[in-house]
């Protein structure tokens, strides 16, 4: 689960990060919208999938910090 919200959030963010560069280079003239409606539109798009990125990164680094400090301990026989 933690691997899809990974790839979804960079497919959000490589998504709005390339219609943003798409954008800035097109006159406003071309564009269907306000050009400042699209640029707010496509960086909210690239604050959710920032967010999705970075708690998915977390929550596989505190799961793999868990997993470590929770290994069974075997006993040594001297």
């Amino acid at each position: 689960m933690l691997w899809l919200l990974y790839w979804i959030g960079i497919f959000i963010l490589t998504l709005a990060l390339c219609f943003l560069i798409k954008i800035s280079n097109t006159e406003e003239d071309e564009l269907p919208f306000p050009k400042e409606a699209i640029i707010r539109a496509l960086t909210f798009l690239t604050i959710i999938g920032s967010i999705f990125l970075l708690v998915s990164q977390a929550s596989m680094r505190c799961k793999k910090i868990y997993e470590e400090q929770n290994k069974p301990v075997f006993f040594k026989q001297n």
